[in-house]
């Protein structure tokens, strides 16, 4: 009895099964394993990518994970997890040193400019002679602590939920003018919307506005005809032509100015680093 995709995306001629497929999540872990088991402002310099001598507006942290494509998938929704578990660690003379606040200026107007972009792509070119990137994924988050202790709502804008594991486990946020505390999360998902060959993204469904799934497969030249993508602009083929071999999924966090190394003990990666989950449907093969 015969369903789904053959490894290289071909349907078999006869196929006896209806219901062929399920849904696979793909947990993808992003700036773990860190000296201090998070990252703090102090210690951005030991962080992925980062070159902590250089100006506040070129400082950055970034990490990125590979994932062989084995068999066809669709990808239907993307979320990140976002992570403000506190921490401690130590500092050269200074003891003890326990993470604070996301970061946010110390005077008026409180600005936050603490930003962080997160996407998912496709690439080709193992054993090829074409080499070339198709992003499927994406989205930009600026500004998670603002004047009145809640997010921006450019870093809030596709957020799904807030998740607090302790009664004790995050600092609380304050109003920054009144200090008034407005109490505190660990956990923060995040939607990031599919966008096909063009942006913005829109025709498809999810908590947010999104593009439609998003297919990914080596495929031959067979099936060369179903590499066309959807998107507010219409059809068009992706740049990978049908020749997916690797998912990527990559984030990079910048402060253009603030910078991300200070002394101010500025959370900038919880505990155990962050999860992107890739929601997709597996087809039988």
């Amino acid at each position: 009895m015969r369903g789904g995709y053959n490894t290289l995306g071909e349907v078999a001629g006869r196929q006896e099964l209806d219901q062929d497929a399920s849904y696979e999540v793909i947990a993808v872990p992003l700036m773990g394993n860190q000296i201090c088991g998070g990252i703090i402002d102090y210690r951005a310099g030991d962080a992925p990518y980062c070159d902590h001598t250089v100006a506040a507006a070129q400082q950055v942290i970034a990490d990125r994970r590979f994932i062989p494509i084995v068999r066809p998938l669709v990808i239907h929704h993307v979320v990140l997890a976002w992570n403000w578990q506190k921490f401690q660690t130590y500092i050269t003379g200074g003891g003890q040193q326990t993470t604070a606040s996301p970061s946010r200026a110390t005077g008026a107007p409180y600005a936050s400019t603490f930003k962080c972009e997160v996407g998912v792509g496709a690439l080709t070119g193992l054993r090829s002679d074409m080499r070339t990137y198709q992003s499927i994924a994406s989205h930009t988050m600026t500004g998670p602590y603002g004047a009145t202790g809640e997010p921006d709502a450019t870093w809030s804008a596709n957020e799904i939920d807030r998740i607090r594991i302790g009664d004790q486990s995050a600092d609380q946020r304050t109003a920054a003018a009144t200090g008034t505390a407005i109490g505190h999360w660990d956990w923060e998902l995040h939607y990031i919307p599919i966008r096909g060959a063009a942006n913005p993204a829109g025709t498809g469904s999810g908590y947010y506005q999104t593009d439609q799934p998003f297919f990914v497969g080596k495929g031959w030249s067979p099936v060369s005809g179903r590499t066309s993508v959807l998107n507010t602009a219409g059809s068009s083929a992706p740049l990978t032509i049908g020749q997916e071999q690797v998912i990527e999924v990559r984030m990079r966090i910048t402060d253009p100015t603030l910078g991300l190394h200070g002394t101010n003990r500025f959370n900038l990666t919880g505990y155990g680093g962050h999860y992107v989950y890739l929601i997709c449907k597996k087809a039988l093969t």
